[in-house]
């Protein structure tokens, strides 16, 4: 990411802390700049620029985001963008819900079909042999407190379950992680519930070969899910053992995540049944 600043006093270019880690300042023109730019650092990891007068940087991570600046009576302007298929995200300096010009994007937010839309607009086709034959697969990420809970392991798990189906969206690793953490941008959460999703596509009209489907990646975030309250785990939960086994190994790999939930679901209502 290229930027280009002036300051007339002295501004800390505030770095999102979930992916500072990644960050490098591979190139600077301080001149003009006292004192010269220097990264300041919370907790060993760079967190920020301080910068003064001219500032000229290549800020490399994973696609990192600018999302605030604190100003110190001074100003400072960011001119740079990334697109994403075409989908242009702007960078800017801090997280709002309306950023789909919508008031409920913080009830959740999706991509699909290469853009961004509420979480009540977010649809496949009844053809996709996600939906028919449950060819699919996801992962899911938690941000707490505005920050990512291991989001590159999550996205290292997803593509190794995508290499296992032969999934190949038309989106990188790259764009993946930029459009992840734009849902979660857009909506404004600081706790919320981040979904990849992987599905095989629509095979052309008159074929149901799988090797024609355009694969489709989808992604969302919605406000932090509990499976039991902060109440429930504090006084405890009831469980049983169910009668239904579990789908063998030999049968689907439990290291691909699917939605072969089944046996699963057949498990929950007997639970529920018997008062757990």
């Amino acid at each position: 990411m290229r930027l280009f600043t002036f300051s007339e006093g002295t501004s800390l270019l505030v770095l999102p802390f979930e992916y500072s880690h990644y960050l490098t300042l591979t190139s600077a023109s301080p001149e003009g700049a006292k004192p010269a730019p220097r990264l300041i650092h919370a907790d060993l990891l760079p967190a920020g620029v301080l910068i003064s007068g001219r500032f000229e940087a290549t800020l490399r991570n994973h696609n990192l985001v600018p999302y605030a600046i604190a100003q110190l009576g001074s100003t400072i302007s960011i001119k740079d963008e990334f697109a994403v298929k075409g989908i242009h995200l702007p960078n800017d300096t801090a997280p709002h819900p309306g950023a789909t010009g919508r008031e409920d994007a913080a009830q959740g937010l999706a991509y699909i079909e290469g853009g961004f839309v509420p979480i009540a607009e977010a649809k496949i086709s009844v053809l996709d042999f996600g939906f028919t034959r449950s060819d699919a697969t996801y992962d899911v990420v938690h941000v707490w407190q505005g920050r990512f809970f291991r989001l590159e392991a999550h996205l290292e798990r997803f593509y190794a379950s995508m290499r296992s189906l032969r999934l190949a969206p038309r989106e990188s690793r790259a764009e993946m992680r930029a459009i992840l953490i734009e849902c979660v941008r857009r909506t404004g959460l600081r706790n919320a519930y981040v979904a990849m999703v992987c599905t095989r596509g629509q095979p052309p009209a008159g074929s149901r070969d799988m090797r024609l489907c355009r694969n489709q990646f989808i992604a969302y975030a919605l406000p932090f899910v509990w499976l039991a309250t902060p109440e429930r785990q504090e006084r405890g939960i009831h469980a049983i053992v169910s009668t239904y086994a579990r789908i063998p190994a030999r049968s689907v790999d439990p290291r691909v995540k699917n939605y072969h939930w089944l046996d699963l679901v057949q498990s929950q209502w007997q639970a529920y049944d018997r008062g757990a």
